[in-house]
């Protein structure tokens, strides 16, 4: 959104001719952003009076709004979709499209009270010229806005050709004189704020409450009553939206949101349908299945499970179908598909006793609703799982998609990779909230039978739980020692080794038996990355 003034189009002629920068209406815009077509059908935008849309430049504070209109109990549209799964999403309101934007004038107008739309960094020129609602705008002190979008910018993939092009990539002083420069592509940080101060009074019947990030942060409780009071929210509990709008809380509630929305999943891992035919599956009461968090000990407790005589459903298929399951049973079991689940259930319902299926990495919310067997669940301290999570993805076969995650988003450095997952940005979830939410719906849910360890205790005291975990599946007198011995990292290897050669099939899964000792990230993992954890 940068002023397409001669100076810029010739700083940008090699963007521009490309076609990866465009002009329109007198503006420079990222075609990776959105298209001139989507840019005119938001300036017809038209939604009904108790529309809130939070505005500002880029990097000025506009989530810091959000979450405490959030928190005034102000719901955003994407909250008011049953099912919202691709619908809509939190992307910046002006990068939307006509079908959202259709979307969300019906929901905005069929609600009764207040509603958000997602934050906006259009100009006055692309904004829509019949807007009825309130405006929240947001400003910053743009030396702060150039150290933010810095930062911001560097972890964008689609942004990465931008930064390295013109030299921004990895001095930050250089981007913030390109930025007071006036040459970012997002235009000029104060031409910006100016425009819509002359804007809001040339045009007075504007609602419209203006704020500065700096003042926000030094005063919250006092913005926070004139932000309610522009909105009509009276009453308002200033403690506690206080608290919950820190940017650890802010964080942790997004993340809920994304939850119910429909949670980030990699095409190459499963589709929509086999994640739902997942959510049906009903294997019965003699199932039993190993759940955890990527790299938290699955396999530990798997070849644990074997050494009880529990058999594994990849055993017990018949010669019909052994090709077919045991290639997808090797994965995890909320990766495979409709066919996979029907032919476990069948299997685990003729079986007399206890079958286990494959592990399982599965959120709560696609959890089988209707499972009856027992589960065993495994955590980890989050240092181990970033380490044994960072070698295991870079030395996986065959799994392109997630060598490509790694280099788009820089994660070459284990320190780089481990900050990248406390920082809750890691593309299979945050161990810590994927725990609690475990833990919250077993306490909610007494009649599910669990086991609850942790890897670290099983390291520490492996006979203690090799016994718990007998008794938990009522196998009398087990031989502890031989148990320990045939469970070290060496001999699951060994055993699994053998089970994959009879089977025919390349032995993957080696690469789950690495170490099996405790605090090895203690070696790798520096202070700087580990203050990510108190942040």
């Amino acid at each position: 959104m940068a002023k397409a003034s001669e100076k810029l189009k010739s700083f940008y002629k090699d963007f521009l001719d490309r076609g990866l920068v465009y002009e329109h209406r007198g503006e420079l815009h990222l075609t990776t952003d959105t298209s001139a077509e989507a840019l005119d059908e938001f300036s017809a935008f038209n939604p009904a009076e108790n529309t809130v849309i939070v505005v500002g430049f880029p990097k000025c504070g506009n989530h810091l709004m959000l979450s405490m209109v959030d928190q005034l109990g102000i719901p955003r549209c994407e909250a008011l979709i049953e099912n919202n799964r691709d619908k809509l999403t939190s992307k910046p309101l002006d990068f939307n499209s006509k079908k959202e934007f259709d979307l969300m004038e019906k929901i905005i107008k069929e609600h009764k009270g207040l509603v958000q739309t997602p934050h906006c960094h259009a100009s006055v020129e692309i904004f829509p010229k019949n807007f009825k609602g309130k405006i929240v705008y947001i400003t910053r002190d743009t030396e702060a806005v150039a150290v933010s979008a810095f930062h911001f910018f560097n972890k964008l993939p689609w942004l990465n050709e931008y930064m390295a092009s013109y030299g921004l990539k990895d001095d930050i002083n250089v981007f913030a004189r390109h930025v007071f420069n006036g040459e970012m592509l997002y235009g000029n940080h104060q031409e910006y704020d100016q425009e819509w101060k002359d804007f809001f009074a040339a045009n007075p019947h504007i609602q419209v409450e203006w704020f500065k990030f700096e003042d926000v942060i030094s005063n919250k409780a006092e913005n926070i009553k004139r932000l309610a009071k522009f909105l009509n929210v009276e009453n308002p509990d200033i403690e506690k939206i206080i608290e919950n709008t820190t940017v650890k809380k802010t964080l942790e509630n997004r993340k809920k949101a994304y939850r119910a929305a429909g949670e980030l999943k990699l095409k190459q891992d499963g589709s929509p349908e086999s994640f739902d035919a997942f959510s049906a599956f009903n294997p019965g009461e003699n199932a039993v299945t190993v759940l955890g968090f990527p790299k938290s000990g699955n396999h530990m407790m798997l070849s644990i499970l074997d050494q009880l005589g529990v058999p594994r459903c990849e055993a017990l298929v018949d010669d019909e179908n052994k090709d077919e399951l045991l290639m997808n049973l090797f994965k995890p079991l909320d990766f495979n598909t409709k066919k996979e689940y029907d032919l476990i259930e069948k299997i685990i319902h003729e079986h007399k006793g206890p079958v286990v299926t494959n592990h399982c990495h599965a959120s709560v919310e696609f959890f089988p609703k209707n499972y009856k067997g027992k589960i065993i669940f495994i955590n980890r301290d989050i240092e181990a799982v970033a380490v044994s999570l960072f070698h295991f993805i870079n030395e996986l076969p065959g799994r392109a998609w997630l060598k490509e995650y790694m280099s788009l988003y820089g994660k070459d450095d284990i320190n780089e990779f481990a900050r990248h997952l406390f920082n809750g940005e890691m593309l299979y979830g945050d161990p810590r909230i994927y725990n609690q939410e475990w833990k919250d719906h077993f306490s909610a849910n007494p009649n599910i039978e669990v086991e609850c360890f942790k890897y670290e205790d099983v390291i520490s005291n492996k006979a203690e739980a090799v016994g718990r975990l007998a008794n938990f599946l009522n196998i009398e007198d087990p031989d502890i020692e031989k148990i320990i011995q045939n469970t070290s990292v060496e001999s699951s290897s060994l055993n699994r080794a053998k089970v994959f050669e009879a089977a025919g099939k390349p032995f993957h899964e080696a690469l789950c038996y690495r170490e099996g000792k405790k605090e090895t990230w203690k070696d790798v993992l520096t202070a700087e990355t580990l203050a990510y954890l108190n942040k």
